[in-house]
């Protein structure tokens, strides 16, 4: 068992169910769900450098020690950066106690809206 945690870089081993993504393809983990088994989310980058959100188990995916071992190192070191402002900016608040997982992808696109206007 690797057990891993948000931030944490992986790989898809094999071909998932959804069509926009392939095996090899990299991202970040964001969410750890406490399912037996534990399931986990990350938001991956495709081949066409597509940002796709993906629920898996953990024998789906390989960790990678480090951003060198993907093919687009630069967009994912953004988005685990994008991570740790937003786990940051919940410590600052801790008001914040409860969000659901639409609250969480809510924030996590709109996050993304701001990389993307800043990458142009």
């Amino acid at each position: 068992m690797i057990e891993l945690e948000g931030g944490h870089i992986v790989r898809l081993k094999h071909d998932p169910d959804d069509d926009d993504l392939r095996a090899g393809d990299c991202g970040i983990v964001w969410g750890v769900y406490d399912f037996q088994p534990v399931i986990y989310e990350a938001t991956f980058l495709n081949r066409q450098q597509q940002k796709v959100d993906l629920m898996f188990a953990e024998s789906e995916v390989e960790l990678l020690e480090n951003f060198d071992d993907t093919p687009f190192p630069e967009h994912l070191r953004e988005m685990r950066q994008t991570l740790a402002d937003a786990n940051e900016a919940l410590r600052e608040h801790p008001e914040v106690t409860e969000c659901s997982v639409a609250d969480l992808r809510n924030a996590v696109a709109f996050a993304q809206g701001i990389l993307s206007q800043t990458e142009h």
